[in-house]
């Protein structure tokens, strides 16, 4: 079958007048889904940056110390659904304010 473009997620064939090619062409133009854009931050800027990662980082790991200590104390997993640490974690530290709660939820949702 020549009028055909196979790929790992999809099968594409034409039997009308639109050519294999822009097929092929339309696909690489809707299946771009990340685009690098090359940045230029300012010394506060990456400042900022590396507060935020800093902050990051103490939230995983405090968030991956309260899921070892249930599994090892508790003999249970707890669920990104379950683990309300941001709030908490908040609390106890209000420096950790200036960064917003979405992106601890992010932090939370990629920790397993």
């Amino acid at each position: 079958m020549e009028d055909a473009f196979w790929s790992r997620s999809y099968f594409i064939a034409t039997t009308g007048q639109v050519t294999l090619d822009i097929l092929k062409r339309y696909v690489r133009v809707k299946m771009q889904l990340v685009k690098k854009i090359r940045i230029y931050p300012t010394k506060e800027q990456v400042d900022v940056l590396w507060e935020i990662s800093d902050k990051c980082r103490i939230v995983y790991n405090f968030a991956l110390n309260d899921r070892q200590d249930a599994l090892e104390k508790e003999a249970r997993s707890i669920k990104y659904t379950e683990q309300q640490i941001t709030s908490r974690f908040q609390k106890r530290n209000p420096e950790f304010k200036s960064v917003y709660s979405k992106t601890y939820q992010g932090i939370l949702k990629k920790l397993k």
